[in-house]
């Protein structure tokens, strides 16, 4: 009877066979985790651009439904419907939501400008806004993180002839002496253009025609 010549792997081709596994199973890792990596990218983007969107039409909105109501500060004094610089606006707005049907104006005054993040240098949009319209020196404000991550922001406020300035009232409509008093604090643009300088989206503009104007042309 002749033996039968039986033989297994030798040490190198175990060796061999190892090595090839163990590449495959690092790409195979390394495929991985850059697809894990990518859709926690992918779904982070999508957060920040919901967020984003999200603050874009509540910022929208709130310029729309602008009104030419002014209100009485903590100890008396009168500001004027709206108030706006080239960093900032104060505003009476239209259309506050009451769905709790609560006695009180369907007006609220915002303001709108930056504000710094407290643990950090990093900037955003705040949303500041008041219960009620003439306020009391214990009246307390809401704030709102309305567009995160803001480096600047600049207004312009567009006058009767379609003229653009950096501030609201202009200089010229406060020396008008030929309008009362009343109708100076009610006075409004025709319309509203915002410029923000986003870390996240570089600069974006808005540009919102007042309701008051729409109204009037139809």
């Amino acid at each position: 009877m002749t033996k039968r010549n039986l033989s297994g792997f030798t040490l190198l081709e175990l060796m061999i066979a190892l090595s090839i596994f163990s590449v495959m199973g690092l790409a195979a890792y390394r495929l991985l985790s850059g697809e894990t990596h990518l859709q926690s990218e992918l779904q982070q983007h999508s957060q920040q651009l919901q967020q984003w969107q999200r603050g874009m039409r509540r910022l929208t909105v709130d310029l729309q439904q602008i009104a030419p109501r002014p209100v009485r500060l903590e100890y008396g004094d009168t500001e004027a419907a709206l108030i706006g610089n080239s960093d900032s606006l104060h505003f009476t707005r239209y259309g506050w939501s009451n769905p709790l049907h609560k006695t009180r104006s369907q007006l609220q005054r915002i303001e709108l400008r930056l504000a710094s993040a407290e643990d950090s240098d990093t900037r955003f949009l705040q949303r500041v806004s008041w219960a009620v319209l003439d306020r009391a020196p214990d009246s307390e404000p809401l704030s709102q993180h309305l567009l995160p991550k803001i480096n600047d922001i600049s207004w312009r406020y567009m006058d009767d002839e379609k003229q653009w300035h950096s501030q609201w009232p202009t200089s010229a409509s406060t020396g008008n002496e030929s309008e009362s008093s009343s109708s100076k604090t009610e006075k409004l643009p025709l319309a509203i253009e915002v410029t923000l300088q986003s870390e996240q989206f570089g600069e974006v503009t808005r540009l919102v025609v007042l309701r008051s104007f729409v109204e009037d042309k139809t």
